[in-house]
This record gives structure tokens, C-alpha cells and sequence, in this order.
């Protein structure tokens, strides 16, 4: 069984407020990611490294949308 036929556990954000959003899903080598209001879509998926520098950079604020 590969990676990808595991059952995923699904997190959406405490911030959602309970509308739309992202949700993720890690696995031991990957992190998945999907839109919550249309969960058999597309889901996307990175790597652990590749997700560590998206999140380091909406941290240092590269992500805010603020600043557009």
C-alpha cells in the first residue's frame, strides 16, 4: 500500500471560523493539503522540507497579504 492510499487525518484551522478552508494532512514524508469546502478536489502535496519553508516564510511574513 502506497503512502497515498492511507487514510489521511484531515486538520482544518482554529482560525476558520467554521467557513471554508484549507485542511491538511501529514504522513510520515508528506504533507497534503485541500480545500474543506470541496474536500474530493485536488489535493495538493509537498514534502516535509518544502512545507517547513512555506510555513517559515508566512511566518517572517512573506505570505501576508497585507503587504500587496
Amino acid at each position: 500500500m502506497s503512502e497515498r492510499e492511507i487514510p489521511l487525518a484531515w486538520r482544518k484551522s482554529s482560525f476558520s471560523q467554521n467557513v471554508d478552508c484549507a485542511e491538511w494532512s501529514r504522513t510520515e514524508t508528506h504533507v497534503y493539503l485541500r480545500n474543506s469546502g470541496d474536500p474530493a478536489e485536488r489535493v495538493l502535496e509537498f514534502t516535509h522540507t518544502e512545507w517547513w519553508a512555506f510555513i517559515e516564510g508566512v511566518k517572517s511574513g512573506e505570505a501576508d497579504l497585507s503587504t500587496e
